[in-house]
């Protein structure tokens, strides 16, 4: 899963980093009287598949993320995320973990604002999968938005050696570049390797690049 939602902006890092925490402040779970009766019925679908098969991963990894992200019960998406760690690591299945971590982290940065929790679940992941650039990437966005600059950049590069075309990292790392360092030059560069790898490469790209 890649969280793409927060894409770094020229002129936008500590904008993006505070928006990020203030949203973490004010996020309530809703009440039950919030909830779609439609959504209200797939939630007990999802609940019912999961007490038929407890041991079944993807269905426990669907209901933490349809509690996340629909439902928005952050406290009970957190205990399905946890349960879904601990399945996967019952189950040996680092395969499985990788992805139960990915969605996690993704969770704990994008909804919760816990950038420790978070940055703690990227590198357990890339620890599993050294060379997966959705994590590299990810992690990097984090860290981006957090004004770890250097960090951040470390894993930027990072991605682009696994995958050089790598869209969302060659956007955000050129304008790290451009923002932080005013290297021009190297960030019209990725700009340039990108427009030319894509055949429709991100509004953002264009903006910056134009």
């Amino acid at each position: 899963v890649e969280a793409t939602g927060d894409q770094r902006k020229p002129g936008g890092s500590a904008a993006a980093a505070a928006a990020t925490e203030s949203q973490a402040l004010t996020v309530r779970a809703p009440t039950r009287s919030s909830i779609s009766a439609e959504t209200e019925e797939e939630l007990w679908r999802m609940k019912h598949v999961v007490l038929q098969n407890p041991l079944h991963l993807p269905s426990r990894l669907e209901l933490a993320e349809f509690l996340a992200y629909q439902v928005e019960d952050l406290d009970a998406a957190d205990e399905e995320y946890d349960k879904a760690v601990e399945l996967a690591e019952r189950n040996e299945d680092e395969e499985g973990k990788t992805h139960v971590l990915c969605s996690r982290a993704n969770f704990l940065f994008m909804q919760l604002g816990n950038f420790t929790g978070a940055e703690s679940c990227y590198r357990e992941a890339l620890e599993l999968h050294p060379r997966d650039v959705t994590l590299c990437y990810n992690l990097g966005l984090m860290l981006d938005s957090q004004q770890r600059f250097k960090d951040a950049e470390r894993m930027y590069k990072r991605a682009l050696r696994i995958d050089p075309l790598h869209a969302p990292t060659l956007v955000n790392y050129a304008v790290l570049l451009q923002e932080e360092h005013g290297d021009l030059e190297q960030a019209e560069a990725l700009y340039r390797t990108l427009l030319s790898s894509s055949s429709s490469p991100p509004v953002t790209a264009l903006v910056n690049y134009g």
